[in-house]
């Protein structure tokens, strides 16, 4: 008994002192990025330019969101859709985050994004997950 209180508390300890999540909210947004990163593809194929805001928001309920503004309802979650649109070297960079709380960056629990290249290939999906204990001054 006392084994299992020891290891217990170890492994709590742990997990705050190095600010690990025991929650990975990065496969909730990933089920939404994968399938979008698809649509987007296939839509610069297709019309050699990227979406509007509305192409987009068209795009992502079919990703599986249901759209309000640039918030994206999923499986119970808020997820917001930071950024999309191009970026200085004509590419197409997209970030969807979950935040804690108040949709301010220092609650951002995770944040997942993409970028399509002019020449229609992908960096893929690539995910962040944000500490849960964030010492601040």
């Amino acid at each position: 008994m006392k084994k299992i209180f020891k290891l217990t508390l170890i492994t709590l300890t742990a997990t705050l002192l190095t600010g690990c999540c025991l929650i990975d909210h990065t496969k909730t947004i990933e089920k939404v990025a994968e399938p979008m990163l698809k649509e987007l593809q296939q839509f610069y194929k297709e019309h050699k330019r990227y979406p509007n805001a509305k192409e987009r928001d068209v795009m992502l309920e079919r990703s599986g969101c249901k759209m309000n503004g640039d918030v994206c309802m999923y499986e119970g979650k808020e997820l917001r859709i930071v950024h999309s649109s191009r970026d200085i070297d004509g590419d197409y960079y997209m970030s969807i985050r979950l935040f804690k709380g108040k949709d301010i960056p220092k609650n951002s629990l995770a944040s997942c994004g993409f970028t399509i290249k002019k020449d229609n290939k992908t960096t893929g999906v690539f995910c962040s997950k944000a500490p849960c204990i964030q010492i601040r001054q």
